[in-house]
């Protein structure tokens, strides 16, 4: 299972975390994230793209928050778990 890092943190993601796999990525859930992984890395969200999402910052508009890192490449990224 992968290992990521986001927010300078590491994240050790389990088979428990996985929520649904499609042609771009995987999405797994931890805590109150949720993390996409893109299949081929390249691609990823570009940073300048991710950065103009990130401006979307309110808690009714769910999207990419952060870049995931994997073995220290873009991986993916990071958005809020939202529930109902």
């Amino acid at each position: 299972m992968p290992t990521i890092v986001h927010k300078g943190n590491t994240i050790q993601l389990t088979q428990q975390d996985f929520l649904q796999s499609g042609g771009e990525g995987s999405v797994y859930r931890k805590g109150k994230w949720c993390y996409k992984l893109y299949h081929d890395p390249a691609r990823v969200l570009p940073k300048g793209k991710l950065d103009e999402l990130t401006c979307l910052d309110r808690d009714e508009i769910l999207g990419p928050r952060d870049l995931v890192l994997s073995k220290g490449k873009p991986a993916g990224f990071a958005m809020p778990y939202a529930h109902k």
